[in-house]
């Protein structure tokens, strides 16, 4: 008999002295003892098995899954089994490895391991089509398959998210149907609110244990129980994630703004945030990553994965209505177009009128998604093409995004040699005004139109071989009509502040697009003791703008306490706006880019390398045509190419079976545009730390130390008459995460993570004043927790609650000029709960739930000095069939 152990490589990795030999033993056995009380580990697992010899396949699969397996020698010996590429848990994996030959497996219920025997009439040996290309043409079999795909269609359908970290019935229809490529991630693997895998570090499909930087993942069980409408309410849950910008769809990760979000790793022109309604996952990428998304800045990559068709047919119906009014439908349809599943679509349609806790804030809009997935070819060697049409519509917005009047006070703010230079400088909010203050008035409205097409090819030509081309075209239109205020409000010799403040009204018209062109060649090779996966990749990027500003400076002053309808007047247009600023640009940039993925020693050690290559082809801009000053000719830049190279490499080691440790440094690189052509924003990034799995799966988490900074930044010299932007100083953001998920029951479920970084400017030559301050828009410390407990059992079987709370400390508001370097935001700390109720009738799935947004009605400003959205209880129900 040959047993190999559970990890067969533990022995000889490292040389350790005999009292860390023996603490890691120990450690190590309580793991496993830890293990063996929760049971069997059904995690999903990877898998890259080659097809070939039983003895040496039974041999990695136990490597590969952590498991003990007892096979005989000899009945082995002449079995050939087929190739297993992919993620699964590993009872589905051994029987894709045995199906076909003459071995069957049997499990152990206690400790989970493996006995293999032979069956008593043995079938020809395998070949290299997996097991769901060759069911069994029984009408028992048929039926147990459509039982299994039933239950799984039912787990993962249902409001209520699976509550272990077990993952799927092995075997399900759905999963054998759809064969997922290396470029593509499941969220019906994930367990609950934990990811096991991302396609975000890598480009292509990795456990997340083998790569060698933080990862978050809010999966699409946690952005449901949320009840969040936009991805600002679910991001606000992750470490080192906060909002920037005024429009939805701006944050920061690790102190660094980071620029519009990808989705499905695909660059893409919006003002808005995705709606949650297609939003599948979201994967979140800390640390500079130029080397695998190409121009970018050092805080990181917000990755957006949409959902796609699914071969099972299912509907899902939701409605909801909050105590403000609002109201918000969705619908989702999704199945097969034909009998065989070679055509598979989804459509999935979002109306909402929501109404906002502010002033005059209110917000329609429709969303539109359509998908369809051809299965061209399937079995071992699949090939895929998926559309995707989108179009958003928000026909009316009144805006409620306009910032906080201020309070300025005279300081020194002393540059180069004049050090007696006095300015105004934000130390406040102007008091007295109610937090549902809204400046821009009733009359203030703003229109979107946007629209998004993406087509995926893929293919694999072998086992080793992958290939996808990707192309998207996404166009946006806004009209903005709104007014601010044009000053900030300064107390006078006895202390007293004015009433009024000066206004300025505005009237905007944009247009963008953006055109990606992406192929990725991507290769993958299991030896007997190392597995190499490399992706190549290429891609051209075509964006442009247009947008004209109109202003209107003849407004009268606006009366803060007692404001009349005067106040709110924005004027007639175009008669009263005489003051135009005229933009247009054009960008083109490639990349290049080179991923190599290697693990060792039985996969206890993952090494992760890249390089990217930029070129900034052209760029044109013309700014202003100043018309109240009697007209001004346009001027005209064009930035000369240039290329631009970064780099990224990193490893994790496995020192224990539920304990690996990483590090990896970065690189990231932003242009400057045509002001500095040749010289780009340059950032660097450290980051080491641990990962650890045990409890079978119930208890992860990580804890990560990181050191990310950025240099020649553009900055306003405030000590030339003219506004001149020149390279200046460097920003800073050190410190640590911390991310645990604890499932100690199948009701429970906890998730919390903290955040503690000190994001500072830490020189600025243009303006000194500022050094020492926080970046803005960032926080030193947060704290996030959500939890959801689940009745399974007695008369309140069905029902759940869920708590969730966000804690930050101070903040500075976003914009960095040095008239606000003084201006913080308090800490403050929101909670969030719910209670739900989820029943069956018949063939359909129900529930209905309570929520209640901002439970404590915390007064707290945002990032954009904007003040938050009051408590808000939401009635939400649906039914899935």
């Amino acid at each position: 008999m040959t047993k190999p152990h559970p990890n067969p490589t533990r022995s000889a990795s490292l040389a350790f002295a005999a009292p860390a030999r023996v603490a890691a033993a120990w450690v190590a056995w309580l793991l496993t003892f830890s293990c063996a009380l929760a049971g069997p580990d059904n995690t999903v697992r990877p898998f890259r098995i080659p097809a070939g010899p039983a003895s040496e396949a039974l041999k990695q699969f136990a490597e590969q899954a952590q498991r003990e397996i007892l096979f005989p020698s000899e009945p082995v010996g002449d079995v050939r089994t087929p190739r297993v590429i992919g993620d699964y848990p590993p009872r589905e994996a051994l029987d894709r490895l045995l199906a076909g030959t003459r071995l069957r497996a049997v499990e152990a219920a206690d400790t989970g391991g493996f006995v293999i025997s032979t069956a008593t009439a043995a079938p020809k040996n395998a070949t290299d089509a997996p097991l769901s290309q060759k069911p069994m043409k029984t009408k028992d079999t048929k039926s147990i398959l459509a039982a299994i795909a039933g239950w799984f269609a039912l787990g993962a359908a249902t409001a209520m998210p699976a509550q272990t970290p077990a993952a799927p019935a092995a075997g399900t229809a759905t999963e054998q149907t759809v064969q997922l490529t290396a470029f593509e991630v499941a969220s019906t693997r994930d367990s609950g609110y934990r990811a096991t895998n991302s396609v975000s570090g890598t480009r292509v499909n990795v456990k997340l244990m083998d790569v060698p930087q933080t990862i978050s993942v809010l999966t699409s069980d946690f952005i449901q129980d949320l009840g969040a409408n936009n991805l600002d309410e679910a991001l606000i849950y992750t470490s080192g994630v906060g909002t920037s910008g005024f429009f939805a769809g701006e944050y920061t990760i690790r102190g660094f703004q980071i620029g519009s979000p990808r989705r499905n790793g695909i660059s893409f022109s919006t003002t808005n945030a995705i709606d949650t309604s297609v939003v599948d996952r979201v994967e979140v990428v800390k640390g500079p990553s130029s080397a695998l998304y190409g121009t970018g800045r050092p805080g990181g990559v917000l990755n957006i994965i949409t959902k796609q068709p699914q071969a099972r047919r299912s509907s899902s119906v939701e409605t909801s209505v909050d105590s403000e009014g609002s109201l918000r439908s969705e619908l989702d349809l999704t199945g097969p177009l034909t009998k065989e599943n070679a055509f598979l679509y989804r459509m999935i349609v979002a109306g909402q009128n929501q109404q906002s806790t502010r002033d005059f804030g209110k917000r329609e809009s429709w969303h539109l998604a359509r998908s369809l997935r051809w299965n061209v070819r399937r079995g071992p060697h699949p090939t895929t093409v998926n559309v995707t049409a989108e179009w958003l519509r928000v026909p009316n917005m009144t805006s409620s995004d306009e910032r906080f009047p201020q309070v300025v006070e005279s300081r020194s703010a002393p540059v180069g040699s004049n050090l007696t230079r006095v300015i105004d400088i934000a130390t406040g909010y102007v008091p007295g005004l109610p937090r549902d203050f809204n400046i821009a008035g009733p009359n203030a409205r703003r229109t979107d139109d946007e629209q998004y097409f993406e087509a995926t090819l893929t293919h694999t030509f072998n086992d080793h071989l992958s290939a996808r081309v990707v192309y998207s075209d996404s166009q946006r239109h806004q009209v903005r009509f709104t007014q601010f205020a044009n000053g900030s409000l300064k107390r006078d010799a006895a202390g007293n502040l004015p009433r009024t403040i000066p206004i300025q009204s505005w009237r905007s018209d944009g247009d963008q697009w953006n055109r990606t062109l992406r192929g990725d060649l991507s290769y993958a090779q299991a030896f007997s003791h190392a597995k190499v996966d490399a992706v190549l990749g290429a891609q051209d990027t075509r964006a442009a703008g247009d947008n004209s500003i109109f202003r209107n400076l003849r407004r009268p002053v606006f009366n803060l306490f007692a404001p009349t309808a005067a106040d709110y007047n924005l004027g007639s247009f175009p008669a009263d706006y005489n003051h135009l600023v005229l933009q247009r640009t054009a960008s083109r940039g490639q990349q290049v880019n080179g991923v190599a993925h290697a693990q060792l020693f039985g996969d206890r050690l993952s090494i992760i390398g890249a390089a990217n290559r930029d070129f900034v082809r052209s760029g044109v801009q013309i700014s202003p045509d100043l018309r109240a000053s009697g007209g001004q000719a346009p001027s005209v830049v064009t930035v000369p190419r240039a290329a631009f190279d970064s780099f990224q490499g990193g490893f994790a080691f496995r020192v224990l079976p539920g304990a690996t440790l990483f590090y990896s440094y970065s690189e990231s690189i932003q242009s400057n545009g045509a002001q500095f052509p040749n010289n780009p924003q340059e950032g660097t990034g450290h980051e080491a730390g641990v990962r650890i799995e045990a409890l079978g799966g119930r208890l992860s988490g990580s804890l990560s130390f990181f050191n990310v900074e950025r240099t020649n930044i553009p900055r306003r010299d405030p000590n030339l008459p003219v506004p001149i932007d020149r390279l200046s100083g460097k920003e800073r953001s050190k410190g640590l995460e911390i991310d645990v998920f604890y499932f100690p029951t199948d009701a429970l479920q906890l998730v919390a993570n903290y955040t503690d970084m000190d994001p500072v400017v830490v020189s600025n030559t243009a303006s000194p004043v500022t050094e020492g301050s926080l970046i803005d828009s960032t926080f030193p410390r947060a704290f996030n927790a959500f939890a959801k407990y689940t009745f399974k059992q007695g008369p309140a079987r069905g029902l759940y609650l869920t708590l969730g709370g966000n804690h930050r400390s101070r903040m500075r508001p976003y914009g960095t000029l040095e008239n606000l370097y003084l201006l913080e935001h308090p800490a403050y700390t929101v909670v969030n709960g719910s209670i739900g109720y989820t029943w069956k009738r018949g063939a359909q799935d129900w529930h209905a739930s309570l929520a209640v947004k901002n439970a404590g009605d915390k007064f707290y400003y945002t990032d954009t000095s904007i003040p938050a959205e009051s408590r808000v209880a939401v009635f939400s129900v649906g039914v899935k069939f």
